[in-house]
């Protein structure tokens, strides 16, 4: 009979959702806060990674912001892909001040450091930025339902490049666009919650393709 195991994070006023955002790679997972729109919280945000020692789940590590961050909702999304965690951290209307952002942090024989926060050029707020977040290697896609679209990076060398915006460009498309976001190698799904056309359908995903070093629907 196989027991379950239950991993837990700490708890966090007003917002008791941790383990809804949830991402594994191998023997790491990582539990993050949620999209929690009942206010700020007011104890450190944090994302708890897990690593799995033999047959038990240890915590490994505790990522909160920077102090520079402001009052986001740090936590909001998680990704893993190797060594490299992506944390997204939204700013809605009336939930925080300060700019959407998504963290990437990077893992060293010393422990986890923060290693580069991504936000696109131009973005204005609030935009959700960081309401979803996928990784595949050196590639991260980050969500912006408020903005309608979702975001490319790209690691080269040191330095994360944004690398692409992909938004539906179907007149009358997709409502909070960038609600979901997945990557596998080349490929790109992105998820909406609603959809206003002439069959007045509610939900979908729009999938992109990288050719030529382009992203195309």
């Amino acid at each position: 009979r196989c027991a379950p195991i239950i991993l837990q994070g700490p708890a966090i006023e007003p917002c008791q959702r941790f383990g809804v955002p949830i991402a594994i790679h191998e023997d790491l997972i990582a539990l993050g806060k949620g999209f929690c729109q009942e206010g700020i919280s007011s104890t450190p945000e944090q994302v708890v990674l897990f690593r799995r020692v033999d047959d038990r789940w240890l915590e490994e590590a505790r990522i909160e912001p920077p102090e520079s961050h402001g009052r986001g909702i740090f936590g909001a999304s998680v990704a893993i892909s190797g060594d490299r965690l992506v944390v997204g951290a939204p700013v809605l209307s009336g939930s925080g001040s300060g700019t959407s952002m998504a963290h990437v942090c990077r893992r060293l024989v010393s422990g986890w450091v923060h290693e580069a926060v991504l936000h696109p050029e131009g973005l204005d707020e609030p935009a959700a930025f960081g309401r979803s977040a996928a990784m595949d290697g050196d590639v991260v896609v980050i969500g912006a339902t408020l903005a309608n679209a979702a975001w490319v990076f790209r690691r080269r060398g040191l330095n994360w490049e944004e690398e692409a915006k992909l938004q539906n460009p179907q007149s009358g498309g997709p409502e909070r666009f960038g609600w979901s976001v997945a990557i596998a190698r080349n490929t790109i799904l992105v998820g909406d919650t609603s959809f206003t056309g002439v069959d007045a359908h509610y939900g979908g995903v729009t999938l992109f393709r990288r050719i030529a070093q382009q992203w195309i629907m």
